[in-house]
Order: C-alpha cells, then sequence, then structure tokens
C-alpha cells in the first residue's frame, strides 16, 4: 500500500472512532445532580421532565402559545391526548420535534418523558 493509501486509511479510521457517552436524566432542576438514564430512575415531573421542556419545547411553545409547556396544567392536555409523546417520537403522523433546525431531543429524555406517561402523568 503506498503513503497516500495509509494515510487515507488512517484518517478514515480515526473519524470513524467516536467516543461514547452515557446518557443521563437531570434529577433537579438545576442539573447539579445527574443519575443514569434507566427505566428505574424515579421520574418527578418538576424535577425531570420541565426541565426537558424547557430546554427543548418553551422556546416555540411557551404561555403566548396555544401548546403552553412552561407548566404541568398546560402539557398535560397534550401529554394525555398522545401528542406529546407522538410528537418526540415523530410517530401518528405527527411531526417530529424539536424541529430538525434545532437541538434534537435526546434518547434518554425521550425515554423519560414516555416513562413519565406510562406512569400516568404524575404532578410531582
Amino acid at each position: 500500500m503506498n503513503k497516500l493509501g495509509l494515510i487515507l486509511l488512517i484518517l478514515l479510521l480515526s473519524l470513524s472512532c467516536t467516543k461514547k457517552v452515557a446518557s443521563s436524566l437531570p434529577i433537579s432542576s438545576t442539573n447539579s445532580t445527574i443519575k443514569t438514564c434507566s427505566d428505574t430512575v424515579a421520574i418527578s415531573y418538576q424535577k425531570t421532565i420541565q426541565p426537558i421542556l424547557n430546554a427543548y419545547c418553551v422556546k416555540c411553545h411557551d404561555a403566548a402559545t396555544s401548546q403552553n409547556f412552561t407548566n404541568y396544567t398546560g402539557t398535560l392536555p397534550f401529554a394525555k391526548a398522545g401528542i406529546l409523546e407522538d410528537c418526540i417520537t415523530g410517530s401518528n403522523g405527527e411531526i417530529l420535534m424539536p424541529p430538525s433546525y434545532d437541538a434534537k431531543l435526546d434518547s434518554c429524555s425521550k425515554k423519560a418523558i414516555q416513562i413519565w406517561v406510562k406512569e400516568g402523568f404524575k404532578n410531582n
């Protein structure tokens, strides 16, 4: 193999290597305590779900809109109707949110919302 081929191979291999970072869920609204993402993490609306909504949704879905995700009362109807979960997964014909030009919702945050929905939308 010539030098150019070897250099290209090394470059290709180095670009294909990625560092995997463990996903985590915020346990407090200040994100000072982080716990590993898992099905056994206790999901709190105030400490887990609202910070996710604040980070990814409230930019567009605030109190000035008909889809207000700034608090539990505004979020609940969309969660109960399945719209919130459908939007974060792109299911049932809903547009995947956040939009493609914005920060992508990480899998751990999606999982937290899905667990919160499955557990009955607790306001805790």
